[in-house]
């Protein structure tokens, strides 16, 4: 099959830095024409945090010792429970010895709830010092500040450290085909959130096959059905959405047909209705099960569109349960980097590819937008 993918606009350099850089911001993956969750009603959702770093524009794993910077989200992730949490593999990949993943397990929308999910503003260029400050709303015009589509976490909750021996990728991960695009982060301690449960059954198969089912995909990602970089805007509240599941052979007769591998993937959509940047490694879920189905993979690079055939795609968690299951903490770092463009993109958390450190040209883009 002819597989080939892009990130949006970024250019990947392979040598990670020394000092845990990302390098400077890219973008991300998103819900489009979402809903505001009810409070409590995706407690088992996880936000994978980063830095970025006010003193010299970059993001970076963990604070070090910064004194100033902001937590971000880049991604998305699914708590089931028994230490294990589960997102993509292409939003972990590649951590070097020594880096963590930090995450924050719950809703944590600061809308009704004030635990601290905000819109991110930074202060404008020239200014005598720099700073980022949150606000509940996207339309908030605090003085000698601008929004800079991101958002960031203020809370007083500490994120969960997972260091990399505690990443776990799918040994035959692809990063060229986004095949096996799964990945556990083994917590420092069980939580006692509540779970997903995995599937026993090919529930999504079942559910595909009614043409009347549902299925929903939670996440704080892009709000923007379009392939504007400059306008990235991702979500402080969670959204989620109702999407139709798709078949095999409407997977396969859709517009990711030759992209598609129909035992590691499905995919899900409707018009004008999907995930995007941000959401990735983010839940796709029956909403009447708390079943987790799949794990938000890639897409049209325009999320969103309002065009019949154009799914999301994600990654297929029945097929994957019994690796998720037995996980054994052994990690394949060798995966093949190579990305060419065919118009699908990965829907990566908004922010450069942690793995490798990228410096992207949405990255420089946006770093200009952060400094105002």
């Amino acid at each position: 099959m002819n597989k080939l993918f892009a990130f949006v606009l970024c250019l990947p350099l392979f040598a990670f830095a020394a000092d845990d850089s990302f390098g400077e911001r890219g973008i991300a993956p998103r819900i489009i024409n979402g809903s505001a969750t009810s409070p409590n009603e995706h407690e088992y959702f996880v936000a994978l945090l980063r830095v970025y770093n006010w003193a010299d524009g970059k993001s970076y794993a963990s604070p070090g010792n910064s004194t100033g910077y902001s937590w971000n989200a880049f991604c998305g992730a699914s708590h089931i429970g028994g230490g294990k949490v589960v997102t993509a593999a292409h939003c972990v990949d590649g951590y070097p010895a020594g880096a963590s993943v930090h995450l924050l397990i719950g809703d944590y929308s600061n809308v009704s709830t004030g635990k601290g999910m905000q819109y991110e503003f930074c202060k404008d260029e020239g200014l005598v010092s720099y700073d980022c400050i949150g606000e509940d709303s996207k339309e908030a015009d605090p003085i000698g500040y601008h929004f800079t589509g991101y958002t960031i976490y203020t809370g007083s909750e500490t994120p969960i450290e997972i260091p990399s021996e505690n990443i776990e990728v799918h040994p035959l991960y692809n990063s060229a085909t986004l095949e096996y695009d799964i990945a556990i982060l083994h917590l420092p301690q069980v939580s006692n959130k509540p779970s997903l449960a995995l599937p026993t059954m090919d529930l999504f198969d079942h559910l595909a096959k009614n043409t009347s089912s549902k299925v929903q995909v939670i996440g704080h990602g892009d709000t923007l059905s379009d392939n504007n970089v400059a306008t990235f805007s991702a979500s402080a509240q969670l959204l989620d959405v109702d999407l139709t599941p798709r078949t095999v052979q409407e997977c396969n007769n859709s517009n990711i047909g030759n992209n598609f591998d129909a035992f590691t993937m499905i995919c899900a959509g409707d018009p004008g209705y999907d995930s995007c940047q941000g959401d990735s490694g983010g839940p796709l879920i029956d909403p009447d099960t708390d079943t987790l189905l799949g794990v938000v993979s890639w897409g049209p690079s325009q999320c969103g569109i309002n065009r019949a055939n154009a799914y999301g795609v994600y990654s297929n968690v029945y097929n994957l349960r019994d690796w998720i299951n037995e996980g054994s903490l052994s990690m394949d770092l060798n995966a093949d980097t190579t990305r060419n463009s065919d118009g699908q993109v990965s829907r990566l958390g908004a922010g450069s590819l942690p793995m490798f450190g990228m410096i992207a040209l949405a990255g420089l883009l946006w770093a200009g937008r952060r400094r105002g």
